[in-house]
């Protein structure tokens, strides 16, 4: 079971999300009967694609599956999302019913219900994907999108209670922390019951520290993925408690990774449940926010719950879980919260100590010795290490980057005389198919935190060799209009982040000051 939960935490998380059984054959010596409408009810709602509280409705029609339900309304995205949604409802329906060809998914709007649009996916078009023949981006465009506007709702699909609409992505357990688009708050775990019997420890990789109960056992790295094991016995059942770590993507949303990581690799195994999610607050200062997951799992051949802790610190997204008997594990629950409370991230620790340096700092120009001036009055920053190279305003200051992500930061004046700053990030990212999924999560995010955000553009641009995704958005930020650029690409397995923000920048003239960085961009 915990091979599955290791192989979990890694960067090729969504493509496996979308992923389908290679296995599925037509060869079948007879005919068999067609699924009943509820016997394919039955098999979306299984796989949790849309929260419980969802209706969803289905029938055959010849060799192909028809299916009903909402779409999401609070998603920035609407159109892909729908997509995706009925990508994943036909990697159910196919594995379960080979000889359905074709699956058309009608997404109502929940608001209007005479108004809805409709996908329809092919066995060759999961599997051309799932092979690795076709890439997100050129899956998610060849699915086409058809609206509908009929004179009147399907009375059968009204729901008979409110209908909760999850944020984002539509897997979503019916317990999500999202209720109609907004994020609940973080609420603190309980302090009830804990003990302060606890041996202190320090995680070295991450600079971490914690403290756990005595007499409980602790094994550093017991296999390649995970920091340590923490393991106790108690009425003869027993106490599992394991820390990963694994590097942040940039502009990834933890609600998001969390959510995948369990529809992916949790999900599928039998018996494995998620029973519900939470934003929680924790750490010895209670300023760690993150979110958990309770599930319930086989663990050590017995029915078993287990609590998902999801939390970022400085670079690296942490999951601390803790899995024990169904029975045992509300008495040790107390004993967990103590290493929960007891924690005290690295990048706090670093920071105390004065290693993390401040966002205004000016590097000396020593550090600036992978740059280089042009004659066009652009200066070229060299990635140390790797064979990245951009070109940048030579007036413009390099300063320490805030984000543990990125490599280098440079701000000084642009359009109209006005500031500007640009970084750069860099990540691993083994799966430049992603790149455009990505893409859309760190928009995404963007546009969430933003203040009346919106979207100006999006174009594919190739400079040098370099093929690039580059989006323009816009804010309005204490009254005045700010642009932000963004730009994506990867190189040797790496996945590179360029973001320039302009603020009372003109749109028009922040694309062209930033297409001309983009268009020295080279990655050999």
């Amino acid at each position: 079971m915990h091979r599955v939960i290791r192989c979990a935490f890694t960067l090729l998380i969504i493509a496996s999300a979308i992923g389908i059984h290679s296995s599925c054959s037509n060869s079948a010596l007879a005919e068999a009967p067609p699924p009943s409408a509820d016997a394919l009810v039955q098999v979306i709602e299984k796989a949790s694609i849309f929260p419980a509280s969802q209706k969803v409705q289905a029938r055959v029609n010849g060799v192909e599956a028809l299916v009903s339900t909402y779409k999401d309304k609070s998603s920035k995205d609407a159109g892909n999302d729908c997509k995706i949604n009925a990508v994943l409802v036909a990697r159910e329906v196919f594995n379960k019913f080979p000889d359905l060809v074709r699956v058309k998914v009608k997404f109502y709007d929940p608001l209007k219900l005479n108004s809805s649009d409709t996908v329809s996916v092919t066995v060759g078009d999961v599997t051309a994907f799932s092979s690795g023949q076709t890439s997100t981006a050129k899956l998610l465009a060849s699915l086409e999108l058809h609206h509908e506007q009929e004179s009147t709702a399907p009375q059968n699909l009204k729901p008979s209670t409110p209908l909760r609409v999850a944020s984002g992505s539509a897997h979503s357990s019916s317990s999500s922390i999202y209720s109609s688009g907004s994020h609940s708050k973080y609420m603190p775990i309980s302090a009830a019951g804990i003990t302060n019997d606890l041996v202190g420890y320090i995680q070295r990789d991450l600079n971490m520290k914690l403290s756990y109960p005595k007499g409980w056992v602790l094994a550093e790295k017991p296999d390649p993925s995970a920091l340590f094991n923490l393991t106790t016995t108690q009425d003869d059942q027993g106490v599992l408690v394991q820390m990963y770590a694994n590097p942040r993507i940039p502009g990834a949303s933890l609600e998001n990774f969390a959510r995948l990581t369990f529809d992916t690799y949790l999900r599928p195994t039998k018996g494995c449940r998620l029973t519900a999610t939470k934003a929680v607050r924790f750490g010895k200062d209670g300023s760690i926010e993150g979110i958990c997951q309770e599930i319930s799992m086989p663990f050590n051949n017995m029915p078993a719950k287990a609590a998902f802790y999801y939390f970022v610190d400085g670079d690296k997204t942490v999951l601390l879980e803790c899995i024990a008997g169904e029975t045992l594990f509300s008495k040790i629950e107390p004993s967990f919260n103590s290493i929960l409370l007891s924690i005290v991230p690295g990048s706090v620790r670093s920071a105390s100590t004065g290693a993390h340096r401040s966002q205004s700092t000016v590097l000396p120009a020593s550090a600036a010795s992978s740059s280089q001036t042009t004659r066009d009055g652009y200066a070229q920053y060299r990635v140390p290490g790797i064979d990245v190279s951009f070109n940048y305003p030579a007036s413009w200051k390099m300063h320490a980057p805030s984000d543990a992500n990125a490599l280098v930061k440079m701000a000084g004046m642009g359009p109209q005389n006005k500031y500007g700053e640009m970084s750069l990030s860099s990540a691993d990212f083994p799966q430049p198919s992603l790149l455009e999924m990505h893409a859309n999560a760190v928009e995404e995010e963007w546009l969430h935190n933003l203040k009346d955000g919106r979207k100006l553009s999006r174009a594919h641009i190739s400079a040098n060799g370099c093929d690039i995704l580059r989006d323009s958005l816009v804010s309005n930020q204490n009254g005045q209009m700010t642009v932000i650029q963004l730009a994506h690409f990867c190189h040797e397995g790496k996945l590179f982040s360029l973001v320039m923000v302009g603020p009372g920048w003109p749109s028009t003239e922040a694309q062209i000051y930033f297409d001309k960085v983009l268009s020295s961009v080279r990655a050999r």
